[in-house]
């Protein structure tokens, strides 16, 4: 238990008279503060009482009074004790407390010992011996009822000692009645019936009005043990027990009820009925049910059960509504745990059974944002809410045996059929729809028929569709629309087309139909039959395509990658694989064309054909200048030529010149470091041209020789012969 402490005991009272040798009862009434855990306490606390001979030893008087849950209102208790008599004898006298939150598991000692002060031994007049008593009683010291007939001896009292004048009152049987004009107390000229100035203390004897409650009032009830009691001017208690208006309460009132209180300077604030409830906001309200308190300036609770109003201005009612917030309403339904306001100004209503705003036919409407902080059902037939799903809501839809069903908290229903949001899974959302399941954290299905978001694949999207399906463990999967697509990984998308899956880590079908994307990283975008089987591979679309080499590419008809960092494009007329790493593969049997202009500049590769053909079309050239062949082949004579390997090609031989011989000797091409086919040719054609030159000028040479030998070999014959005749 807490550490609890009696603190500034006030006074012991007693409703004694003052007349000499009168017995009082043995009940007299303790007011005192008490703290708990060094504060002042407030509540209901159990009090165990002993009447002591010493300040601190063992030797008890009388039996142990138990005085069950006594209410504590700012530190302030008061309570009616009686030990029964035979107690208080003239003997020193010493009270021990000790005490205990209402119901607790063990009673503290209160220390020290209180010591009793000499105003309770008025209990001791009840044993009094006459004998010691001198002179003659005042009448005035007699208190009413004190001396009665069968007291007085015979022919004490003659018919002469007797005042028979009784003035404005009048005997009516056992009654006495006053039927002049108004009665004051208090005051000489009341202005009623009946008029009291200053306090008006009723209902049982142990009530309490403070003497610096002026002009208060306690109109009736209390009884042991659960006094009534003003600490304040002006202040009203009507009826019930264990009702407390404390200081610094001007003008308050509780009307009835148990246990209720106005406390904490709570100037102008009412309590009107119920059980254990507080107003401690000025001008506070609480007009019932049990433990609510109206602790704002202005605040109100009209009822119900552990409600409160701490904002200013604010009303909380219902169960267990808390208005926190200036100018805040709440009102909460029967459901267990505290509903809060959202903030200054707020309008806020729990109610799981619905709300319903009945406008007479107009539109309700709204100055600012509305907030529906719970489960709603807007529309629709059959359709539900769990009741562990908070905050969540269903639109419409839900046709007689197509209900929606929501079970999660936080999570939407727009409209359609039959659509579930499952369980223990938050912030889902279906749009519209038949017969669609959303089993993860997070996770949509736009519309369509029969799609589904697995079991923890938190994050995951269905646009639409039909038959769609993103499998367990699969967060972050994604599937636009189509039919009977599946995403089975995580991050893995289909955007469309049916029949296309998803099945690995970042897998991604773009559309098409009975495409696979079944290793990490892998796309198909389109096409048919298509599959992207290695990582990173893709292909780009077509049909009968597949990849299954790292990095592959692949399009076309019937292309194959069965190497790495390939790309395969095929034309459907025969099977075109790619089986070397890093190697680049196309079929086209019509023809194989790259252009490096917006015209028809390039190369062509002709059906059937094994060489490319550059464009040399006349029409296509420009700055035409003619060659002189004979220096073209003097230059070509010139050129070195060498036997060489590529350095990246191994050991293959190639021969030829350098380009940077042939740029310096012929100056063609677009730098020193490539020779095209087209200059090489060409300077081998000049080379021809040039080389025939020299040739038929050879030729000439030879035959003018050839004639010139025919001619001498004609006159050496004419000699030989003319020789022979001589």
């Amino acid at each position: 238990m807490k550490r609890i402490l009696l603190d500034a005991v006030l006074i012991l009272l007693l409703a004694l008279g003052a007349t000499v040798g009168h017995g009082q009862g043995t009940a007299f009434t303790y007011n005192g503060r008490l703290l708990d855990n060094g504060a002042p306490a407030t509540g209901w606390y159990d009090l165990r009482l002993a009447i002591y001979d010493d300040a601190t030893g063992s030797n008890q008087i009388g039996a142990t009074v138990t005085l069950s849950a006594t209410p504590v209102t700012n530190g302030i208790f008061s309570a009616v004790v009686d030990f029964g008599p035979g107690i208080f004898t003239g003997g020193a006298r010493w009270l021990a407390i000790s005490a205990q939150t209402n119901g607790g598991a063990g009673f503290t000692p209160l220390t020290p010992r209180q010591a009793i002060t000499p105003e309770p031994y008025a209990v001791y007049a009840a044993s009094a011996n006459a004998a010691g008593l001198r002179g003659a009683i005042a009448a005035s010291n007699l208190a009413p009822g004190v001396v009665t007939s069968n007291l007085l001896a015979p022919a004490a009292v003659y018919a002469a000692n007797i005042d028979t004048n009784i003035g404005l009152w009048q005997a009516a049987g056992t009654s006495v009645v006053y039927l002049a004009g108004n009665v004051g107390v208090g005051t000489g000229s009341p202005k009623a019936r009946l008029q009291v100035a200053g306090s008006l203390l009723a209902g049982f004897e142990g009530n309490v009005i403070d003497p610096t409650a002026t002009s208060s009032a306690i109109a009736g009830g209390g009884q042991d043990n659960l006094i009534n009691a003003v600490y304040s001017p002006r202040a009203f208690i009507g009826a019930g027990e264990g009702n407390r208006i404390m200081p610094g309460c001007e003008g308050a009132m509780i009307g009835g009820g148990l246990y209720n209180s106005v406390s904490n300077d709570a100037l102008q604030s009412m309590v009107l009925g119920g059980y254990g409830n507080t107003a401690s906001g000025q001008y506070s309200l609480v007009s019932g049910g049990f433990y609510n308190e109206a602790r704002g300036v202005g605040a109100t609770v009209p009822g119900g059960a552990y409600c409160l109003a701490s904002g200013p201005y604010s009303w909380a009612g219902g169960f267990s509504a808390v208005a926190s917030h200036a100018g805040a309403f709440v009102w909460a339904d029967s459901q267990s745990g505290y509903f809060t306001s959202i903030g200054a100004d707020s309008f806020n209503v729990r109610a799981q059974g619905g709300a319903d705003f009945a406008t007479a036919g107009a539109l309700a409407t709204f100055g600012g944002p509305l907030r529906v902080n719970g489960t709603t059902v807007a529309g629709g037939s059959e359709n539900a809410v769990d009741p562990t799903a908070v905050f969540s809501s269903i639109g419409a839809g839900g046709q007689p045996g197509f209900g929606n069903r929501i079970f999660g908290s936080t999570s939407f229903i727009a409209a359609g059929n039959a659509n579930t949001i499952s369980s223990n899974v938050n912030n889902c959302f279906i749009g519209s729809g038949y017969n669609n399941k959303v089993s993860s954290l997070a996770s949509c299905i736009g519309s369509g028929n029969f799609n589904s978001v697995g079991v923890n694949s938190s994050f995951g999207v269905i646009g639409g569709g039909l038959d769609n399906v993103i499998g367990d463990n699969a967060t972050y999967g994604t599937i636009g629309g189509g039919n009977n697509n599946e995403v089975d990984s995580t991050e893995g998308t289909v955007a469309g087309g049916y029949f296309n899956s998803a099945v690995h880590a970042a897998a991604t079908v773009g559309g098409g139909t009975l495409n696979e994307a079944n290793s990490p990283g892998t796309v198909v975008c389109g096409g048919s039959n298509n599959i992207a089987g290695d990582d990173f591979s893709i292909v780009a679309g077509g049909i009968n395509n597949s990849v299954f080499g790292e990095c592959g590419f692949a399009a076309g008809d019937n292309a194959s990658i069965f190497s790495s960092h390939a790309f395969a494009w095929g034309d459907g007329s025969a099977e075109t694989d790619a089986v070397l790493d890093n190697s680049f593969v196309v079929r086209a049997s019509g023809g194989f064309y790259l252009y490096s202009s917006s015209g028809n500049h390039g190369v062509e590769l002709n059906a059937g054909s094994g060489s490319w053909a550059s464009l040399s079309d006349r029409h296509s050239k420009r700055n035409l200048v003619p060659v002189n062949p004979t220096a073209v082949l003097d230059k070509v004579a010139a050129l070195p030529l060498s036997s060489w390997s590529y350095k990246t090609e191994g050991e293959v031989r190639h021969m030829g010149p350098m380009a940077q011989d042939f740029y310096a000797a012929f100056g063609t091409g677009s730098d020193d470091q490539h020779i095209t086919d087209l200059d090489e040719s060409g300077v081998a054609l000049a080379a021809i041209q040039g080389l025939n030159a020299k040739l038929k000028q050879k030729d000439d040479e030879i035959q003018s020789l050839k004639e010139k030998l025919d001619a001498l070999t004609a006159v050496v014959g004419q000699l030989a012969a003319a020789r022979q005749h001589h």
